[in-house]
This record gives C-alpha cells, structure tokens and sequence, in this order.
C-alpha cells in the first residue's frame, strides 16, 4: 500500500469519525433541550425513562451488566433479583444524566439543597491541616454531584478526567464543572502527573476515579474475586506527596437528595519497593470501593467492561494486603 493510499484512508476514518459523532451530539441535543427547560421532576421521570429505555434497547451493555453482576454477587441473588438490579443501574443512571443536564441551567447553588454531607468534619479536618488530600471515588451514583458540592462550598478541586471523544460533549461537560467550582485535569496529558503534584503542594483536594480499566498505568488487584486492571495514580500520589487519601461515595436517597459520605482519611508509608506499595495501596482502596458497591449495586456501572484486561497467567494474584 503506497504512503499515498494510507494518508487517503486514515484522513477517511477521521472523517467517518467525526460525522459520526456529529450525528450522536445531534441526537442528544433533543434531550439535552427537553431536560434543561421543563420542571425538575418531569426531568427526572424522563431521566428515568430514558435510563429504562436504555435498559431494553441497549442488549449488548444490559446483558454485560447481567453477567457481571451475577458473577459478583450472584451467590446471594436470584437472576430474577439481578435482573431487576440491572434495571435500577440503568434507572439511576439515566436520572442522573438528566441531573448533569440541568447543572448547566440552575444556580450552582442550589445543589445544595440536593446533596448533604453526614461527614463534613473530616473534610474541615483535612482542609485545616493545608496538605492537601485525594478524594478517590468509583462512578457511582451521580459522581459529577459529588464533585459540585465540593465546588460550591468552598473546597478547592480538581479532577482527574479523560477527554469525551465527542469534542462537543466535552466542551458542555467541561462548562458545567468550572460553573461548579471545580476544574478537570485531562489525564491524558504528559503533563498530567506533574499537575497533579501541583494541585495537591496547593494544599488542594485532587479527585480521582480508580474503578474502571484504562489505558493508564495501572496493576492487576482483586476486585469481586477477580484480577482487575486498576490505575494507581492515587497510590503514586499518595506514596511521593505524603497526602491523604479520602474515599467518597454519592449515594440517591428515595426523594432523589443525595447522601455525600467520606471515609478516612487514610495515610500510606513507602516500604521502599514500590510496585508492591502500588499493589498494597491500590488493593486496599479498591476493596473500599467494592464494599460501597455491595451496598448499592444499582449505583455502579455494571455494563462497563471492567475485567477486559487479563493478566499474563489467569492463576497469578498480585500480592499485597487488602485492608486499609
């Protein structure tokens, strides 16, 4: 193939590519529209809606999300219990992007009024001291709330994100977090890690989402009784800098408010071999994560293809304790 003929196609792709995700930003500009304009709780039936329709027309996600779910706690369920789990995921998670939606027309502050915090005190603690601390989260629940309410109360964040490769999006999900009150930090720059020693020397809070596999530095730890591929950045960070590292969970309530918890701060010594400190420290803060998800499985992402990584041998654990 001539040099001529492979410049020809690539710019070919690139092309389909982006008309591609012109047509996809179309679409949701239909809904975007309805959710920001009509009355906060129709948005919310309509979030659900969209969440249920979802459900019945996306069968590759919603039989992924079965089998990865019975898989993990399918010892304790009926597939009939499963089932309907699945279909409270796909709920919740239409409800909160009718949420997200409408973060881009209602005061900042009015988030407020919808996300309380049973644990303030730890974040007062922490802020007080100016070292600056990782708040680790999975997605679940309505993560980009969690974030707002930092936000608008004052706290100073900054969060680990990857780029929407809908351009469009990206510019509308980017506008929506610097109304809040915090700033993402695309880590899928060279420069990422540096900044991110930046935000924490500040005395800052950084943000950062360990529960998905990635083409990012990561290590193979358990998570629901299988090797998962998981980023350590947070141990990185927390193992140079000395910050602490909180766990923050966002969980919906039965009236849509939301309960914002924290747990930590947890503080991390180097042994002086440094894959096994990433090992130990990414293990135990993603027990932490699994234990949240135990407790909510309708609040996680379980069409996300979260094992699709294996390790070289299926057979070998990584080793390090699981325990904060």
């Amino acid at each position: 193939m001539s040099g001529h003929e492979s410049e020809f196609k690539r710019k070919f792709r690139h092309f389909r590519r982006s008309v591609r995700h012109q047509v996809q930003y179309g679409c949701a500009l239909i809904p975007i529209g309805i959710l920001m304009f009509i009355p906060e709780r129709m948005a919310l039936r309509l979030g659900a809606y969209l969440g249920e329709l979802a459900y019945l027309v996306l069968g590759r996600e919603r039989e992924r999300a079965y089998e990865q779910m019975n898989r993990a706690l399918g010892d304790g369920m009926s597939p009939q219990e499963i089932r309907l789990l699945v279909k409270r995921c796909f709920i919740n998670l239409g409800k909160s992007f009718s949420e997200v939606v409408r973060m881009k027309r209602i005061r900042p502050e009015v988030l407020l009024e919808r996300v309380q915090c049973d644990s303030e005190d730890v974040l007062r603690k922490i802020s007080a001291e100016g070292k600056g601390a990782i708040i680790i989260t999975g997605h679940i629940g309505n993560w980009e709330y969690l974030a707002g309410y930092l936000g608008q109360q004052g706290y100073k964040l900054t969060v680990l994100a990857r780029d929407n490769p809908i351009p469009a999006f990206d510019r509308f999900i980017t506008g929506i977090r610097t109304r809040y009150g915090y700033y993402p930090l695309n880590r899928g720059t060279v420069t990422s890690a540096k900044e991110s020693l930046k935000v924490l020397k500040r005395g800052e809070l950084l943000g950062i989402l360990i529960d998905q596999d990635t083409t990012v530095d990561g290590v193979f730890v358990d998570f629901f009784g299988r090797l998962a591929w998981t980023p350590v950045g947070a141990a990185s960070l927390a193992l140079k800098t000395g910050s602490p590292i909180l766990v923050g969970s966002i969980i919906r309530q039965e009236d849509d408010r939301h309960i914002f918890h924290i747990d930590g701060p947890y503080r991390f010594s180097a042994s002086g071999e440094k894959k096994a400190d990433q090992v130990r420290i990414t293990a135990a803060l993603t027990k932490e994560i699994e234990r949240i998800i135990r407790a909510h499985p309708d609040h996680w992402v379980w069409m996300h293809r979260r094992w699709k990584r294996r390790p070289v041998g299926e057979n070998l654990v990584e080793g390090g304790s699981n325990k904060l």
